[in-house]
């Protein structure tokens, strides 16, 4: 089979099974890559693959890793299904904790970036209209639900039911879809925005569209936080930043009882989306309050529970 039939195989084997569309979007780059690399070579070869999992001039661990980890899978099933004994999966480069620890906003600092959010002129073009209403209500959005930014560019207006500010989180980090309420005062803003964005685009299918009711890109979110930021802040912070913020501010919230604080972090485990409770955990060596608790109750075993954090 040519190259691109084992793309397309790959791609009904994904539909047939149900899988998301969007890790196919990596495997087409992987092919066209390939394609432009290799003189356009009919055929996936050894060379191909090997070229592909060499790490790139500048490019971090975590990039790398994650550029292998998208290909990797289709490899394993064009090996095992289309009989290609010969073809060699490399080995993947080893795990490397990223060192960086988030920024803790200040009362300040919020209060500065939400106001520069909400001091964007609104000009006369459409674009400009669009971006004025949904740069304050996305990034307060991020802020007080916990949400990753891309469920949130993602979202879909049919997700989000505003009389009851039950908000469905279905295109996110692998296959964990989930359920979240909204806060009453963000279910309020929600409501003013989308009333107010149905005059500009009417049955629109996107809840934070572009003028052509698509998805809001990656580079547009982080223009906007970046712009908003610096109008009033000097430090440096990232939008995904407001996520790790949520997480902070609920266990901060917490009442110092073994048993609450139980309940309490399953319940932003689920709501945060991860798949494991030591995700959630991780979030506790940031908090200085119960760091000293648990460690207090685990004893010996604390680092098993907590990972090390720089």
């Amino acid at each position: 089979m040519t190259f691109a039939e084992l793309v397309e195989s790959y791609a009904s084997y994904r539909s047939a099974c149900g899988m998301k569309e969007r890790p196919m979007q990596d495997v087409r780059y992987f092919f066209n890559a390939c394609v432009r690399k290799f003189d356009r070579s009919k055929y996936l070869t050894q060379e191909m693959v090997d070229w592909w999992w060499e790490k790139r001039v500048n490019e971090i661990a975590v990039t790398y890793r994650s550029r292998l980890n998208k290909v990797r899978p289709f490899l394993q099933y064009i090996k095992l299904r289309m009989d290609l004994t010969d073809l060699i999966i490399p080995r993947m480069p080893p795990y490397v904790e990223s060192n960086s620890i988030p920024h803790y906003f200040t009362k300040s600092e919020l209060r500065n970036f939400f106001k520069a959010c909400d001091e964007i002129k609104n000009y006369k073009t459409l674009e400009q209209k669009l971006r004025k209403m949904e740069v304050p209500v996305i990034f307060r959005l991020l802020y007080s639900s916990g949400m990753r930014c891309v469920e949130g560019r993602l979202l879909d207006r049919d997700e989000v039911i505003l009389t009851t500010g039950v908000v469905r989180i279905t295109k996110t980090k692998g296959y964990r879809e989930r359920i979240i309420v909204l806060h009453e005062t963000m279910r309020e803003i929600m409501s003013m925005y989308d009333e107010a964005m149905n005059s500009l685009i009417p049955d629109r299918h996107v809840f934070f569209p572009d003028i052509h009711d698509d998805y809001r890109k990656d580079k547009w979110l982080d223009a906007q936080f970046r712009e908003c930021w610096y109008k009033y802040n000097k430090v440096t912070a990232y939008p995904r930043e407001l996520r790790h913020q949520y997480a902070i501010e609920n266990i901060n919230s917490w009442p110092n009882h073994e048993y609450e604080t139980n309940e309490n972090l399953v319940s932003l485990k689920n709501s945060m989306g991860h798949s494991k409770v030591s995700r959630t955990l991780g979030y506790y060596a940031l908090v200085p309050q119960y760091g000293g608790i648990i460690e207090s109750k685990s004893g010996n075993t604390f680092e098993e529970v907590i990972p090390l954090m720089p």
